[in-house]
């Protein structure tokens, strides 16, 4: 990719993340000088009309360039792009960009001495790279949530370790403008006792974060860990917090925010936070207005574990994912299952599905692709065959049913799957960690990957 320096002077070009950058790649052919038509367009013979130059496609790679008097060629290339160095590397989350590209966030591990430790990489919708910005470098530090807001605004939420065994630090709320630079770096949570886990945007910019906390850090801590959700406003300002809890675990994996600005928590609890206890772990979603008042809070389960991680919430509904252990919906494995439940704004149950699986599966991630819901979910295959590998899966849930999956990929390794988010152009996009050689030879012990795919015809 082209050379670029980042705000904090780190160069990030071919010594920043390796491997395959673009679906642009030349390979063959010549541009040539022609004053009939401007640079970037071509004319038939006749010259009396100059066209743009096709732009390859994310899962093409380039042939030949245009040249005044010829398109550009474009062939089949891949779906995935796969980039990481020497160490331990994976992507933990993706938003979309304005112009139907994408953020990806992640993190690197056991590089050279003074390397960053977290990346923000800027995909356009052809699979180019625009910029990529590395940060973190005084201690290890694990970016693991993005979130796109108006003009190419994006925030991430970064946690700071001591190393890469031990617990939090804190962890940082960080702002970059459309052209990467950053615009500012807060501390949010400055304690061990304090780990965000999630974060979301709302329509105005405001930024909410929820998490875990064992101290009084909004209100009396219950015991165990508590569930926190904070606001602040689009300067990183702190407007409102709270926090619940029970004398047990109680763990939330992610928020949401819904059309009309209220928010939704999602985690697992081993107490009774929203009713009686069903036994083992429960999935809840905690309700707040956008003034962080209570609104509801639901707890589910079984008698065995069920744990909630995804969210997302429409304009009809909300939807919840995770995994369950017993019979949520269905007769279960006794490993664990995907499941989706499907709620009103006010809490009512709308529906409750259960993937009935022979391999253990547990849903990741939700995204609306504006007709359906689209469910990313792990899947882990038998030992015997596969040494317990680990590859992704898409789902689609739609009218109260979810549909045996579309699409299940990796490579040989394991392939863990992180995070998706959907266009408006009929495309899913996953990022997650890879071992395997999904585009390329893998780097290093592991890489992170962003891939897109074409949604299945309805």
């Amino acid at each position: 990719m082209p050379e670029t320096t980042s705000p904090e002077g780190t160069s990030l070009g071919g010594a920043g993340l390796g491997g395959a950058t673009s679906g642009e790649t030349d390979l063959g052919g010549a541009s040539s000088t022609n004053s009939s038509c401007p640079d970037g367009t071509f004319s038939d013979e006749g010259g009396t009309v100059c066209t743009p130059h096709t732009l390859c496609d994310w899962d093409e790679i380039k042939v030949a360039a245009g040249t005044p008097v010829a398109d550009t060629v474009c062939a089949a290339g891949s779906e995935y792009r796969q980039f990481g160095s020497i160490g331990s590397d994976g992507a933990e989350d993706v938003a979309m960009a304005p112009d139907g590209g994408v953020y990806v966030v992640g993190h690197l591990i056991a590089l050279l001495v003074a390397t960053p430790t977290s990346f923000l990489r800027r995909f356009d919708a052809q699979g180019r790279v625009l910029w990529e910005r590395h940060f973190g470098a005084n201690s290890p530090d694990h970016a693991h949530r993005v979130a796109a807001g108006p003009g190419g605004r994006v925030v991430v939420l970064s946690v700071d370790q001591e190393d890469w065994s031990t617990e939090t630090l804190g962890t940082h709320l960080l702002e970059f403008d459309a052209a990467g630079n950053k615009l500012w770096d807060l501390m949010v949570t400055p304690s061990a006792n304090n780990h965000a886990t999630s974060l979301a945007l709302d329509a105005s910019g405001a930024i909410f974060v929820a998490g875990r906390t064992s101290e009084s850090l909004d209100s009396n801590h219950e015991g165990g860990w508590d569930a926190f959700v904070h606001k602040f406003d689009r300067a990183g300002s702190f407007v409102w917090g709270r926090q619940i809890g029970t004398t047990e675990d109680d763990l939330p994996s992610a928020v949401a925010i819904a059309p009309d600005g209220s928010v939704r928590v999602v985690g697992s609890t081993a107490g009774a936070l929203g009713g009686s206890s069903h036994g083992g772990r429960d999935a809840f979603v905690w309700a707040l207005g956008e003034d962080g008042q209570d609104l509801w809070l639901d707890q589910f389960g079984t008698a065995e574990d069920d744990w909630a991680t995804a969210a997302v919430v429409g304009p009809q509904a909300g939807y919840v994912t995770g995994g369950t252990a017993g019979n949520l919906a269905g007769n279960g494995n006794g490993n664990s299952d995907v499941f989706v439940r499907e709620f009103d704004h006010v809490g009512v149950e709308l529906g409750r599905v259960q993937l009935e699986s022979e391999l253990p599966i547990e849903g990741v991630g939700l995204a609306l692709d504006g007709e359906n819901l689209q469910v990313l979910a792990q899947q882990t295959g038998p030992s015997e065959v596969a040494g317990a590998q680990t590859d992704a899966v898409l789902l689609t849930y739609s009218e109260q049913v979810l549909a045996p999956p579309w699409l299940t990929f990796g490579g040989e390794e394991n392939d863990y799957p992180a995070g998706i988010v959907a266009d408006e152009g009929g495309h899913v996009f996953v990022v997650g960690q890879t071992y395997s050689d999904l585009q390329r030879p893998n780097l290093g012990d592991s890489d992170a990957f962003v891939a897109r795919f074409d949604l299945p015809e309805p």
